[in-house]
């Protein structure tokens, strides 16, 4: 398939989705990526292994989920996608690996100032940097706050979390094994992120800095900036409606397929936020909520030798 027509075939409309994310979004700010750690004993999985592989900066290349109750959270995704889930020895009960045929692709873990009185849950997506002091430097010269700063995890390598100046929060991972190559992406993999946000202009800045090319959307006719990274799209930045309350960033999982995808979501007690829609996509691809508020989009692409990992 040709790079420009896979390109332009992913392009997602702004209407009936922004206000979506922005829902799910405003329910779950009081959870804080980053309040549960592993110990200090623990030791994640590499991203690669063996080890080597060169860093592709900005790519997103880890995903982790805070939520109120992590054990349901296992039981969901694990009947939604056949994830399996690796606690780590000496780490907080809850703090978990999820592996997709085997391979780590993040984490799962209940926040310790997680509130007790109600169901919260939020995903958060961390992209490639190869320098994270570097990458920080930069971003908090620019009016980014930094909420988990520079922190090491044996194993993974080192991140950090932070909040652009439109309030969205997003993660940097400075994989210690380098990053997955760009493969195409097996069912259960996260696929995209796409970022909803206030000003566009602004927010395409900040992941130029990280080393994302930002391109505008001349295809589609939405209001869109793609961001690509070693000759692959990587992720888009959508503009939200003026009455949403929250920027946000949204990843998608690849499928086999969304109808029978969404039927696991139902079954194991999910809502979804957008049905499929045959205009978009041919109605392969939708966004759910899992029983506590963590928000996903799913959506099926089909396989090519030209796909990378994590975009299309």
């Amino acid at each position: 398939m040709d790079r420009s027509c896979s390109i332009a075939m992913i392009r997602l409309r702004c209407t009936g989705l922004a206000w979506v994310t922005a829902l799910a979004l405003a329910a779950t700010l009081t959870l804080i990526p980053g309040t549960a750690l592993p110990a200090s004993s623990s030791a994640l999985p590499p991203l690669v292994s063996p080890s080597g592989n060169a860093h592709i900066p900005g790519k997103f290349i880890w995903f982790t989920l805070a939520s109120s109750d992590a054990r349901a959270a296992r039981r969901f995704y694990g009947r939604v996608f056949d994830w399996s889930f690796e606690p780590l020895r000496g780490s907080p009960e809850q703090y978990v690996v999820i592996r997709n045929e085997g391979k780590p692709i993040g984490a799962l873990f209940r926040p310790v100032n997680s509130p007790s009185d109600r169901s919260a849950g939020r995903w958060l997506s961390f992209a490639s940097v190869s320098n994270l002091e570097a990458a920080l430097q930069r971003l908090t010269s620019t009016g980014h706050g930094v909420l988990v700063p520079a922190t090491k995890l044996d194993g993974l390598g080192a991140h950090a979390v932070l909040r652009d100046p439109q309030g969205a929060i997003f993660g940097l991972l400075q994989s210690a094994s380098g990053d997955p190559p760009d493969d195409p992406v097996p069912p259960g993999n996260f696929f995209w992120v796409d970022l909803y946000t206030r000003d566009v202009q602004a927010a395409s800045q900040t992941y130029a800095s990280l080393g994302l090319d930002v391109s505008q959307d001349t295809v589609s006719g939405d209001d869109r900036i793609l961001l690509a990274a070693s000759g692959h799209a990587r992720a888009g930045i959508m503009k939200l409606p003026d009455d949403s309350r929250e920027p946000g960033l949204l990843p998608y999982v690849q499928v086999d397929d969304v109808p029978t995808t969404l039927a696991r979501v139902r079954a194991a007690g999910g809502t979804v936020l957008r049905e499929p829609d045959p205009s978009v996509l041919e109605g392969q691809l939708a966004v759910f909520a899992d029983p506590q508020g963590g928000v996903l989009g799913i959506l099926s692409w089909p396989s090519t030798e030209d796909a990378s990992g994590g975009a299309p």
